[in-house]
């Protein structure tokens, strides 16, 4: 058997969503976790991405509004079976929907806070038995990346929108010409940043903001050795 210098529990390959949520969930069952990251910043192509996830039936939609079986019956009507879809199943749509609202209740209870997203983010595929014409998706909260310790506010990947605003109404930025509320929106979030400026905030939305909560959570917690700039070369599998 080989001999090694440092051994962990889990070993995550990326510093993503994914990776801070299973170190998160790994810390509280009591395991040691390293996260090894090949680029010089924290956050993977998450804090490249809207940060938007579709969670049915989630904690914060209204009680009665959406239920496991309508998500089901929702996917099993989008997703067809068969050759051409080989990554799913009816067991694994099922386990999708019952298991998402789980995870959301858990990195919440971590300290991530998350809302609901608008109605900007309707199903895809709202005509469909089961489909939502309202949003089932939840996105982070606007985050203030000095929130972390210093070392770590300038490793988070750099995000695509770096303002203080929901990701639903920079959605509707385009449209603020035929709409007084989204202009009023605008006025807020210019304010919002030129203070922010001044009194030494630095704010950043959409899949930034979610990993920026998620480190902040990890570091928080200890729940994780971080590693940057740590890339993995060779997987060594031992006893089968």
């Amino acid at each position: 058997m080989a001999e090694f210098d440092e051994t962990f529990d889990w070993v995550v390959v990326g510093s993503g969503a994914g990776s801070m949520s299973s170190a998160l969930l790994m810390k509280k069952a009591g395991k040691s976790v390293v996260i090894l990251e090949k680029a010089p910043w924290v956050g993977g192509t998450t804090c490249k991405s809207g940060g938007v996830m579709w969670i049915p039936n989630n904690r914060f939609m209204d009680p009665g509004e959406d239920s496991d079986e309508k998500a089901v019956q929702y996917l099993n009507n989008a997703v067809p079976d068969g050759p051409e879809s080989p990554g799913t199943s009816p067991q694994r749509r099922a386990a999708y929907v019952s298991e998402a609202k789980k995870m959301l209740d858990f990195i919440v209870s971590q300290g991530v806070a998350m809302e609901r997203g608008s109605h900007f983010w309707p199903d895809y595929y709202d005509n469909l038995p089961g489909g939502g014409k309202t949003s089932r998706t939840v996105t982070a909260i606007p985050f203030n990346k000095n929130e972390l310790p210093r070392k770590w506010s300038k490793k988070l990947r750099q995000g695509f929108l770096e303002i203080p605003i929901k990701l639903d109404d920079a959605m509707g930025i385009p449209f603020m010409r035929h709409r007084w509320e989204i202009k009023k929106t605008f006025a807020k979030t210019a304010f919002k940043l030129v203070f922010g400026k001044l009194t030494g905030k630095h704010w950043v939305t959409a899949g930034a903001a979610l990993q920026g909560r998620m480190l902040k959570a990890v570091l928080q917690k200890d729940a994780a050795d971080v590693r940057l700039e740590s890339p993995v070369n060779e997987l060594i599998i031992e006893d089968g």
